[in-house]
């Protein structure tokens, strides 16, 4: 399980991720780029649940970039 880390707005209804800031569209799965401007995903961290707590971890090394969306 990952997370993100966000300052912008998620849209589950539409399964998107905005930032009106940078004016780019990122995927909520895994961080890639979706349109925009933005040069690289969002920084992904792990999530580990353990005795019914969830802790963000740390940084998982840098994401994959993938091209041809949007």
């Amino acid at each position: 399980m990952y997370s993100f880390i966000v300052f912008c707005f998620v849209q589950p209804s539409r399964k998107i991720i905005e930032c009106p800031c940078h004016h780019g569209f990122f995927n909520p799965d895994d961080g890639s780029v979706i349109q925009g401007p933005p040069p690289r995903p969002l920084p992904q961290l792990t999530v580990v649940i353990k005795e019914d707590k969830i802790y963000v971890t740390d940084f998982v090394k840098e994401a994959k970039e993938t091209h041809g969306h949007g």
